[in-house]
């Protein structure tokens, strides 16, 4: 499998367990306390590192520049773990996922800003598009 193939592969494996995580979410937080069933749903968390490193072949990490990063990633993760299971409580969860979905125009902005990428009429056509879908959708 080229290289190409092997990211879309994952990218897809990626799209169907997300799909599954958001749909269990709102069964979740319907059926129970949200902040119980956040417990249950990242309770995996820590095995599925532990085995990731086993099978990835990996040494535990070490603290670097990197690691800080990583940290301040699961912290936006996990922080945003609460209003997202709320959202799910009493939101419709076709809309709450779509609209959570729009994540990327957070980090396209973050990456123009900070990184200093580029962007080209057609992104910003696409992006219109997306905040156009969430007010949409919102409605």
């Amino acid at each position: 499998m080229n290289s190409m193939s092997s990211w879309f592969l994952f990218a897809c494996m990626t799209m169907v367990g997300w799909g599954l995580w958001g749909f269990f979410t709102k069964l979740a937080a319907v059926h129970m306390n949200v902040y119980q069933a956040m417990f249950y749903t990242m309770s995996l968390s820590i095995p599925m590192i532990a085995i990731a490193l086993w099978f990835g072949g990996t040494p535990p990490p070490v603290l670097t520049r990197g690691s800080l990063y990583a940290i301040l990633a699961g912290l936006a993760v996990n922080v945003s773990f609460v209003p997202f299971f709320l959202a799910m409580r009493t939101g419709k969860a076709s809309v709450v996922v779509t609209v959570t979905a729009l994540y990327p125009l957070i980090t396209i902005l973050l990456a123009l800003v900070f990184l200093h990428e580029s962007i080209g009429v057609r992104q910003l056509i696409g992006m219109g598009f997306a905040l156009s879908a969430m007010f949409l959708l919102a409605l």
